[in-house]
């Protein structure tokens, strides 16, 4: 009877073991069935996309928005932005002239995004699926869940840029002032030069007057502030919170109010080598008539110098000269002795006459046929 019950306690075991693998066998595949199911049912590339999962928040291709979308996409445009980069793939709506939806497209690059951008007719409008995310310049990421998003990114984006530039194109060389039809400037012919510390160095015949720079925007307008230590005629017409009309990599063009200013960028001396060249006289070889004050631009200021006084450079053939203050010779025009020939330069703050330092720099008539 004992052995009996054991058999029988046995044979159920086998049987309960037996249900439930096969219950767990079959339930199993029933959930890989369902997963499979639901996998070609969702994931389809063939499949329509639901109206409802569609974004009918447009942007008109004839839109300013979308003109900064084409800007980011395409490099080699006019006028790229290149401070952020989409982050591909994602998917956009296209409607027609009546903002009708025709189809769903997926990009997967900047040359495919900027195809499909450049060939739309301007009558056609489009939406992005948001969200998306994008790459500033600096490496920082960012999403993006709608058009407000967007074109807030786009637009700072875009000011950091040109203030960027701004910054990075008026430290190069000196700029000078020249005359602007319309404009009159009675400071033409004077010379910047901006630091990237922000510091401005203002020379205008045989002195030198310091002051700062900062560029910034206000709303979309970028702007240029100068502020100079220096006589009331050049800080009434100078110490302004300029607008930047127009700025390229050679011409500055700033205005405030009525009054205008245009600078051009001056790279014709070459301050590394200590060498200021002119084109020698065809009649009288190896001699040149040079504006010594002009190179006033590649003479270093002394390190006792305060930053902020102003200070008058006057010139001399021999360093005792200099050092006596005697036999000054003109800023303005002066004609070489000999070729090439050593020029010394007195700095003195403009106020006070303190000697700062004497400084030289060579002077060379060249040929230039």
């Amino acid at each position: 009877m004992k052995a009996f019950f054991y058999a029988k306690n046995a044979a159920f075991s086998l049987y309960s073991d037996y249900m439930v693998y096969n219950f767990n066998k079959t339930a199993m595949k029933r959930i890989l069935a369902f997963v499979f199911l639901s996998f070609i049912f969702f994931s389809c590339d063939n499949e329509p996309i639901s109206e409802a999962r569609i974004n009918t928040d447009t942007i008109e291709v004839a839109s300013e928005l979308y003109v900064f979308m084409e800007r980011i996409s395409d490099d080699f445009t006019y006028d790229p932005i290149n401070c952020i980069d989409f982050n591909y793939p994602f998917a956009f709506f296209i409607f027609d002239e009546n903002t009708e939806y025709i189809e769903v497209v997926s990009v997967t690059s900047d040359e495919a995004f900027s195809e499909i951008l450049g060939n739309l007719p301007d009558s056609y409008s489009i939406s992005l699926n948001y969200p998306i995310t994008g790459t500033f310049a600096s490496g920082d990421l960012l999403e993006i869940n709608n058009n407000d998003e967007l074109k807030e990114a786009i637009d700072n984006c875009i000011k950091e840029e040109e203030k960027g530039y701004c910054d990075n194109t008026v430290i190069n060389c000196a700029w000078k002032v020249h005359p602007l039809p319309g404009s009159p400037n009675p400071f033409e012919g004077d010379y910047f030069t901006m630091n990237p510390n922000g510091t401005i160095q203002y020379h205008t015949e045989n002195r030198i007057y310091f002051g700062t720079w900062v560029s910034f925007h206000i709303g979309y307008e970028l702007h240029l502030n100068t502020t100079l230590v220096a006589d009331d005629t050049l800080e009434n017409f100078w110490n302004e919170d300029w607008k930047v009309l127009f700025l390229n990599d050679e011409t500055l063009e700033i205005g405030v109010g009525d009054k205008k200013a245009l600078i051009k960028k001056d790279c014709s001396f070459n301050c590394d080598t200590g060498i200021y060249k002119v084109c020698e006289e065809e009649a009288n070889p190896g001699f040149a008539n040079f504006e010594l004050q002009e190179f006033s631009v590649c003479n270093g200021i002394p390190g006792n110098h305060d930053g902020t006084s102003a200070v008058r450079l006057t010139y001399f053939e021999t360093e005792m000269d200099a050092q006596n203050n005697a036999h000054e010779i003109s800023a303005e025009q002066y004609t070489n002795i000999v070729n090439p020939q050593s020029i010394f330069v007195r700095i003195e703050t403009l106020t006070a006459g303190d000697l700062l330092g004497i400084i030289s720099f060579d002077i060379e008539a060249i040929s230039c046929n």
